[in-house]
């Protein structure tokens, strides 16, 4: 528990029995209102069984936590509302919002290669209570 004790935006939290009771009170990550600071390695400082590695804040740049998934259904753009929060609020500048002739409508695009997986997106996306992006863990 010590990495949950040492997250300043609270997004690592003890699991409680969504992922079965061998997982219960494992930590997992909650985007659901704040995302992994790219200014933080907090978490990987503290962990006494190694299931987290000590990071440097450079190593930590480069390291990827979640895989990002968009949910296109769900997301205000699909539904010609305007929205570009997951764009803007995005630190690693990994999100672009192309323009689909055959649909006329703009759509979220993930560059993997820059993405770390921090949540960011998640916690901006306004539809609620299901988000049009979700990060999935690696």
């Amino acid at each position: 528990g010590n990495c949950v004790r040492a997250c300043p935006t609270h997004i690592i939290r003890p699991d409680r029995g969504e992922h079965g009771i061998a997982g219960l009170l494992t930590p997992t990550l909650d985007f659901s209102r704040d995302y992994c600071h790219e200014d933080c390695i907090r978490c990987t400082q503290v962990c006494p069984s190694g299931a987290l590695v000590p990071l440097s804040m450079e190593q930590k740049q480069k390291f990827s936590i979640g895989l990002p998934r968009v949910k296109v259904n769900l997301c205000l753009l699909g539904d010609d509302r305007e929205c570009s929060l997951c764009r803007n609020w995005c630190p690693y500048e990994a999100i672009t919002l192309e323009f689909s002739p055959v649909e006329y409508t703009l759509t979220p695009k993930i560059d993997l290669e820059k993405c770390p997986g921090c949540g960011a997106c998640q916690a901006v996306c306004p539809p609620s209570p299901a988000k049009a992006i979700v990060i999935h863990p690696l």
